[in-house]
């Protein structure tokens, strides 16, 4: 799978929500952290 332990930039919004784009895209990241950081 590549972008093992990273998120890729897009996903496709319907099952099984494959990834594309840049498969290690920092801010994709960044936002998940982000959120988990806000929901604690």
């Amino acid at each position: 799978a590549a972008g093992l332990d990273h998120l890729a930039e897009i996903a496709d919004g319907a099952p099984p929500h494959a990834p594309a784009g840049c498969p290690f895209q920092a801010w994709s990241l960044a936002e998940a952290i982000r959120i988990d950081q806000l929901l604690g």
